[in-house]
């Protein structure tokens, strides 16, 4: 019989050089909606529904409405690359023609939104991440938002943290919380995003560099999915709806919708989602922080 062909719609810009070389991947795990392929070397791979988002390092897929990818790849099975087109036993995907999705570009002026405009931001944000949490009576681990959830755990995470600090809070998030994901990576996650945005803030920069150096050394405490997306995250890599998010979040356009972009980032997972909205809006806490921070010493320097 011949294999059912899957036409490739869009293609991560991390995933699209490996396409025009030869070799194969083996299945990691599938899901309805997703299947993730590795190489030996580690690489990873992850072929999604049209329905979903781009990752840096996975291809979307039109497939059949009934189509499940955990009734079509067994783990370990071998899927064969050559000339942009993945085999499977009973499939293959055509990315020949699948378009390259890249990140979205940084506003390269160093110019940011006032201080106005980002409190109004995180305000808007918070209030719509716990109006979604009510609507589909969402739980987590963690708390989303200072003091709330009141009877889940707290994250203390702050620019003034030293070594000693960041390394204990990154010790009690790995791999802390349930789910595919489990809730502390996906709140390290979304942190990680809303650092990246604000490079070139020394006060950012070296927070940023103390805490990857750290979540480095603990990753391995993780499953191998989350491991994946925390590795991209430390260098800078995230999907499409977190990408997106963190481009408005840090615009100067006043006008942008940043509610749409975060309904996106939740519909992630059950709750991973919303995880990473919170890690995201303590990040957008952090970057107030910075310009407090900064504001402060140049009245000290002026008042000197």
């Amino acid at each position: 019989m011949s294999p059912i062909s899957l036409r490739g719609l869009s293609i991560g810009y991390l995933a699209r050089p490996r396409m025009s070389r030869q070799g194969e991947y083996a299945v990691h795990s599938s899901f309805r909606h997703a299947l993730n392929l590795v190489t030996q070397a580690g690489g990873w791979l992850t072929l999604v529904d049209a329905s979903c988002e781009n990752l840096p390092c996975g291809a979307r897929v039109r497939a059949p409405s009934e189509w499940d990818w955990r009734a079509q790849a067994r783990r370990g099975e071998r899927i064969i690359v050559q000339g942009a087109r993945l085999r499977g036993v009973n499939w293959e995907v055509d990315l020949a023609d699948a378009g390259c999705w890249q990140r979205a570009a940084r506003n390269g002026n160093g110019a940011w939104p006032s201080p106005r405009v980002l409190s109004a931001r995180h305000a808007r944000v918070a209030a719509r991440l716990a109006a979604h949490c009510a609507r589909h009576a969402v739980e987590g681990a963690l708390q989303w938002l200072p003091g709330w959830p009141a009877h889940v755990r707290a994250v203390a995470l702050s620019l003034a943290d030293d070594a000693v600090a960041l390394a204990a809070t990154v010790r009690a998030l790995i791999g802390f919380g349930g789910g595919l994901t489990p809730d502390g990576d996906d709140y390290l996650l979304g942190y990680l995003a809303a650092l990246w945005a604000a490079r070139g803030q020394p006060d950012i920069d070296a927070h940023r560099q103390t805490l990857s150096t750290i979540l480095r050394a603990h990753v391995h405490r993780t499953n191998d999915v989350s491991r994946h997306y925390l590795q991209l995250a430390l260098d800078g890599h995230f999907s499409e709806p977190i990408d997106r998010f963190i481009a408005i979040a840090s615009s100067v356009d006043e006008d942008a919708d940043i509610e749409q972009a975060a309904d996106a980032v939740m519909r992630w997972g059950a709750a991973s989602g919303v995880d990473c909205l919170g890690g995201i809006l303590h990040g957008m806490r952090a970057w107030q922080e910075a310009f407090q921070m900064r504001e402060s010493k140049s009245l000290s320097r002026a008042l000197a």
